[in-house]
Parts: structure tokens; C-alpha cells; sequence
């Protein structure tokens, strides 16, 4: 899973679309945290680099870390493109990257990728993350949650699931796994489908009983 590799299956105008779409999952997350000029940024399965293009005018240093050589090329080229100087790809292991940085970063963030990992790499994975932030430093996750009616349905194969799915949990699992490895004051948060038609679905996330079947998407805020 971890190999690196260049799959030269995606274009330009795929990794420009993965940016668009990205767009809309990293702007709602990034409302919730407060940045400082001086925080040494994270983003571990960074893809395209939508995150860096949003928060790189407020940071220090922002470190993209990806096992796809297609995607670490294509964000090094936006970043000289941009004349962006505080952003830095890497393809490399995160576990590599961050045993060569302890109490490195401010910041870190995994977004739509702990699904990705069964529980052996994650604990590793994470581990690894854990020991690269600084004292006090944040953990931010955003990943599907299994027990939305969408993901049930994946589960017992009623509809597909997404290609590369191997591990989609809920928030409770992603809790007793995080607070196992070290973290602290694991917030929740429950965000809604990021899909316009499934958007308008999230009010019943508030409905008594029915709930828990409505919470499509779990943010998920660690300390270390």
C-alpha cells in the first residue's frame, strides 16, 4: 500500500478536478481551526494539494507528504506555478517523514485517508504522527463515518464501495484507536455529505432514533 510508485494514470485536467472537488470538504473543515503564522504544517495522503492552496498565506510552512509520485509532481508544479514558497511536497512514507522530524509540526491533518488503512497500518501510521507533532500539538482527521445509511448499505453490498475503502469506522472506533496510541481530547464532529443531493439529507441528523444513520462524515480533532 505504501510503495512508492507514479501510476501515470492521472492528467492535468484529473488533478485539476480533484482540486475543485476537494474544495468544498477542505473549506468547511478548515472553519473550525484557528492558524498562526507559525505553525509547521502536516498533510499526511495529501493528493493534489488542495489544503495547501487553501491555508498557505496563513502559515509558516506547509509539508505535503504522498506515496503517488503523479501527485507529488503535479502539486510541486502548481506551488512554482503559483510562485508559492512555503509549500513543500514530498513523496515519501509518512512513517519515513515523520521518524526524521520528532516534535516537528504544530499541525497535522488526514483527511479522507485513515479508510485507506487497515488497523495494523493505521497504528503504525498514526503512531508516526503522533511522535512528528509538537507538545500540545493537533491531530486533524476527516473520513467516512460506517454508521451513515449510505455506508450500511456499502457494508452489505447494496450499493458498491468506494475503490480502496478497506476500513471505514465510526467515531467511537476512531476514538479508542486514537486515545490508544497517545492522543488526548478527542473532539467529534459530525458533518454532513458533501454530495449537494445527500447535503439536504443531514437535517435528520438531529432527529431522535434515527439519528446515527445520518452523519455522513466524522472530524475528528486530536491532541497530543
Amino acid at each position: 500500500m505504501h510503495k512508492l510508485k507514479s501510476t501515470s494514470i492521472y492528467d492535468e485536467i484529473y488533478l485539476k478536478s480533484l482540486i475543485n472537488n476537494s474544495s468544498i470538504r477542505i473549506n468547511r473543515i478548515i472553519e473550525f481551526i484557528a492558524f498562526n503564522k507559525s505553525d509547521i504544517i502536516g498533510d499526511f495522503a495529501s493528493g493534489s494539494g488542495t489544503l495547501a492552496w487553501s491555508i498557505n498565506n496563513r502559515i509558516l510552512k506547509y509539508y505535503g507528504i504522498d506515496t503517488s509520485l503523479d501527485f507529488i509532481r503535479f502539486s510541486n508544479k502548481q506551488a512554482k506555478l503559483y510562485d508559492i514558497k512555503n509549500v513543500y511536497f514530498k513523496c515519501e512514507k509518512i512513517s519515513e517523514f515523520c521518524s526524521k522530524r520528532p516534535h516537528f509540526l504544530d499541525k497535522a491533518f488526514a483527511l479522507d485517508f485513515s479508510e485507506h488503512l487497515n488497523d495494523s497500518d493505521f497504528n503504525k501510521i498514526f503512531k508516526s504522527i503522533w511522535t512528528s507533532l509538537k507538545p500540545n500539538g493537533i491531530l486533524y482527521m476527516h473520513t467516512p463515518n460506517s454508521k451513515y445509511f449510505i455506508e450500511i448499505l456499502k457494508h452489505i453490498h447494496f450499493i458498491p464501495q468506494t475503490p480502496g475503502h478497506i476500513a471505514v469506522r465510526n467515531a467511537s472506533q476512531y476514538k479508542s484507536m486514537l486515545t490508544q496510541i497517545g492522543f488526548k481530547n478527542v473532539q467529534i464532529i459530525y458533518l454532513s455529505h458533501y454530495l449537494p443531493i445527500l447535503k439536504k439529507l443531514h437535517f435528520m441528523s438531529k432527529i431522535p432514533l434515527i439519528n446515527y444513520f445520518f452523519r455522513a462524515r466524522i472530524f475528528l480533532i486530536c491532541q497530543k
